[in-house]
């Protein structure tokens, strides 16, 4: 159900040629998404019937795909299409490589949530890329120091809280843009704390629930209840996050 946040907020303007409707294209971790979509945002997404939509992933989503299939059946969206596409850099030579399915010169707007790095899909946006095309990024990364309570944590917690330097995480956006002489692009950082009440809060916002080798809270529950104790507000312990906003004009 988070397919129906954050994705009303992008309306298609009239496409430039007169077709009735911009494409966009949405990019999310493992996949490009075109229409404003995420893999599991298809119906929601669906509500400006003249825009085509594709989503497209590079890795396997097929779970999500599924979702997002099943969304569309029932709100009865007939113009969202998914497809499995291998996207690879030009120094990724052991990568197999598949172009977007879409025509050149036919989408507007790219939207990349934590979606395929830049230097990966770069070179297919701008063949899709209509006049006036525009990409806008946000990605998790930064240099925010770990909280003071890291190290109470259980090990297999602590690696949560890596962090790359600003100027390395920008590069990965400036340095494919600059060498396909695209000079018009902006960058911002953010910084937004999230703040946990309770030990359980904290247990699953630190990835508690998945499936990997972590511990069963019950396991745990007295090493983030000590956590909480110790370093708890009136609004809970807080972890900081970071982002890189960033908006990069493709074509003239």
């Amino acid at each position: 159900r988070r397919a129906h946040r954050c994705v009303r907020a992008v309306r298609p303007r009239h496409a430039p040629d007169g077709s009735g409707g911009a494409r966009l294209v949405w990019c999310v971790p493992g996949t490009l998404a075109d229409a404003g979509t995420r893999t599991d945002e298809a119906s929601a997404a669906a509500t400006q019937p003249a825009s085509s939509r594709f989503c497209l992933a590079d890795t396997d989503f097929n779970r999500w795909f599924r979702l997002a299939r099943e969304l569309a059946a029932e709100r009865q969206v007939n113009n969202a299409h998914f497809f499995q596409v291998n996207l690879a850099g030009p120094d990724e030579i052991d990568r197999p490589f598949a172009a977007i399915p879409l025509p050149d010169a036919s989408v507007d707007l790219f939207v990349n949530r934590r979606g395929p790095i830049l230097r990966r899909y770069l070179a297919e946006a701008l063949r899709v890329a209509r006049p006036g095309a525009a990409v806008v990024g946000l990605h998790p990364a930064g240099d925010a120091p770990p909280p003071s309570w890291a190290d109470l944590l259980p090990e297999a917690y602590r690696s949560n809280f890596t962090t790359w330097p600003h100027a390395q995480v920008t590069a990965g956006v400036s340095e494919p843009l600059e060498a396909a002489g695209i000079a018009e692009y902006n960058l911002w950082w953010i910084d937004v704390p999230e703040y946990l009440r309770t030990p359980y809060e904290l247990y699953t916002r630190l990835g508690g629930r998945q499936p990997a080798d972590t511990p069963e809270f019950l396991a745990v529950e007295a090493d983030f209840a000590r956590v909480i104790d110790a370093h708890g507000t009136a609004h809970g312990v807080v972890i900081r996050h970071q982002r890189l906003l960033w908006q990069a004009w493709l074509r003239a």
